[in-house]
């Protein structure tokens, strides 16, 4: 049981990343696919999710590895070019890259956003932007961004799973994900918001993606999933 894992360098319009993915061994069922910013963390999570979840339970991983040196400007959304730039590899070309070189699915049902600090504010995002690729979004430690994406009455919405800490600059985080929760709750959105006692770590994220993919596994995509 664990993860193939996988490094690539992926290119679009002369833009060249790396991309590292980890695709289950033994997959018992469909897995959920789930795109992670900050790609660099994938070995991190998989390593812990095979030592917690069995087989039937590992989803596979795209991480898409931030800006060397512009990571806010592609992450916190806004009419930037170089956040629409990443917006479109990361919801267009990597899904596509992945699925003719991995096999990994293009459905919707399967289909989910994870990110943490910034990289949760564009997995959060990226999600409420394009509900028509991503059925779920996983996002920690999400710091204040501006205003949501239109949230008007759609077809369908994103569930969502949201975690912060409550120790150092996570306090401040923290209320914004509540303001976020609420927002989102009285928008119709399906939302689960987790508080830890944690800081702004990749220690906690690490921990929490555990708890998150179990969630995700939960989804009812039989029965209408969001």
């Amino acid at each position: 049981m664990g993860f193939d894992i996988q490094h690539r360098q992926v290119t679009l319009d002369g833009d060249q990343r790396w991309v590292t993915v980890a695709v289950p061994l033994i997959s018992l069922a469909k897995p959920w696919v789930i795109y992670c910013t900050d790609g660099q963390v994938v070995a991190q999570f998989s390593n812990r999710l095979q030592s917690e979840l069995s087989a039937a339970e590992l989803p596979s991983l795209i991480g898409i590895h931030s800006s060397a040196t512009g990571r806010a400007e592609e992450y916190l959304p806004s009419d930037n070019p170089a956040f629409l730039a990443h917006e479109h590899f990361f919801v267009d070309h990597v899904r596509f890259w992945a699925n003719e070189t991995f096999g990994t699915t293009l459905e919707r049902e399967q289909s989910c956003a994870c990110g943490f600090s910034n990289g949760g504010a564009f997995a959060l995002n990226v999600a409420l932007r394009h509900p028509q690729r991503f059925a779920a979004s996983i996002a920690f430690s999400v710091p204040p961004f501006g205003p949501l994406p239109s949230l008007a009455a759609r077809r369908s919405q994103p569930a969502i799973y949201m975690a912060g800490g409550n120790v150092g600059p996570e306090k401040s985080i923290r209320k914004n994900m509540l303001k976020l929760t609420r927002e989102l709750r009285h928008a119709g959105i399906p939302i689960q918001f987790h508080e830890r006692d944690a800081g702004h770590t990749i220690d906690f994220w690490t921990q929490e993606i555990v708890a998150a993919v179990r969630w995700l596994n939960s989804l009812n995509t039989a029965e209408g999933q969001p």
